[in-house]
C-alpha cells in the first residue's frame, strides 16, 4: 500500500514491463525503495489466470520475474547491498522455469534457459535435464519418461 500522490510522483506503474511480464512485480520493487509503505495481509482482489493471460503460464511468469530482478539489479544502485540475494533469486527462478519446460517436454525452451543461465551455474538436476534436452530425439524419448517417472516416484515417497 502506498499513498496515491507518492505513487504518482515516482512514476506510477512501471510501464516498461507492460504486456511483457509481471508489471505488478516490477512496480512493487520500485515502490519498496520509497518507504513508508504498507502491507495488506488479506487480499483485496483476486487474480484470474487463464490460458490467454500472461499470468496463466507459470514458466513465462517465472522467467519474467527473473528478467525484472535482473533489470532492477542493473538499473537501481540502491539494490547493490542485496546483489548476491537477487542473483540467487534470479538463478532459482530460471532453474524453476527450466524444470517446468522439461516437464512440458519443451526441449528447445530447456536449452534456451540453460544457455541464458550458463549450464554450469544450474543445480545438478537442472543441469542433467539441460543435457538430456540436447540428446537425439529417439534416445531422449526413452530417457525423459524414465526421469520424469523417477521424479514422480520420489515425490510420492516424500
Amino acid at each position: 500500500v502506498v499513498r496515491a500522490d507518492v505513487f504518482r510522483a515516482m512514476g506510477g506503474w512501471d510501464e516498461a514491463w507492460n504486456r511483457k511480464m509481471s508489471q505488478d512485480f516490477a512496480t512493487t520493487l520500485r515502490v519498496a525503495e520509497h518507504p513508508p509503505i504498507g502491507l495488506a495481509l488479506r487480499p483485496t482482489v483476486g487474480i484470474r489466470k487463464h490460458v490467454g493471460n500472461f499470468s496463466g503460464d507459470n514458466q513465462k511468469m517465472t522467467l519474467g520475474d527473473a528478467a525484472i530482478l535482473e533489470h532492477a539489479l542493473l538499473t537501481r544502485p540502491s539494490l547493490a547491498p542485496y546483489a548476491d540475494a537477487i542473483r540467487h533469486s534470479i538463478l532459482a527462478r530460471r532453474a524453476d522455469a527450466l524444470e517446468l519446460a522439461f516437464a512440458r517436454q519443451d526441449f528447445a525452451a530447456v536449452s534456451e534457459i540453460a544457455a541464458l543461465v550458463g549450464e554450469g551455474a544450474l543445480p545438478r538436476r537442472a543441469r542433467l535435464k539441460a543435457r538430456l534436452a540436447r540428446v537425439p530425439a529417439p534416445l531422449r524419448g526413452v530417457l525423459v519418461p524414465l526421469l520424469l517417472g523417477l521424479g514422480t516416484l520420489r515425490s510420492r515417497m516424500q
